[in-house]
């Protein structure tokens, strides 16, 4: 019993030397210190499969900086031109494009597609394998050039070869308008 005593009597004269050490009051100073563990990347998991955080440098100069499970794309990705004039931000779900991509140019968001879903379907002969919700933006990166439902390649033929424009979009000519025309798109036109 004695020694309990004693051991309550000691943490008790530490409190109050740490009270006094914060101009009398109990309150204890926050450890401001932030402990950095480095992660690890460039993984392989056991059975010589990506796994984790992976950046590297393409050969074509772009850098990539990817999250892998299973050896297969799987979460965040960015691409960057290797005069950071062009980005590409796009999330995978188990190796397919999923959720959003978004593409800047010299810094402005250029074009953002968001609700991607993989499709996998022929438009007038030509194999697509997603569909999103698609804006394209003036050089100013805010007004929007032209929105709505759209079918695509991969990120890569989206801004090389274009996409399939599908029922009721938005369209704005001119940067100064500040009202979109409204245009339907019965079948899937190729933009």
């Amino acid at each position: 019993m004695k020694k309990i005593f004693l051991l309550v009597a000691v943490v008790c004269a530490l409190g109050m030397m740490t009270a006094c050490k914060n101009n009398g009051t109990a309150e204890v100073a926050a450890d401001t210190t932030v402990d950095t563990v480095p992660v690890a990347s460039n993984q392989y998991d056991d059975q010589g499969r990506k796994t984790g955080y992976w950046a590297y440098e393409m050969p074509s100069g772009w850098r990539a900086e990817e999250n892998y499970a299973n050896g297969v794309l799987d979460g965040p990705a960015v691409y960057e031109s290797y005069k950071q004039e062009m980005r590409m931000e796009v999330n995978f779900c188990n190796g397919d494009e999923c959720g959003e991509f978004k593409y800047f140019f010299k810094g402005k968001l250029d074009t953002h597609i968001t609700d991607i879903v993989k499709v996998d379907t022929m438009i007038n002969g030509y194999l697509v394998h997603y569909r999103g919700y698609i804006k394209e933006y003036f050089d100013d990166g805010n007004t929007i050039r032209r929105e709505g439902m759209g079918y695509y390649a991969d990120n890569g033929d989206l801004l090389g070869e274009g996409y399939y424009m599908i029922g009721r979009w938005l369209r704005n000519e001119n940067p100064l308008h500040l009202t979109p025309d409204t245009v339907m798109y019965n079948v899937p036109t190729l933009f």
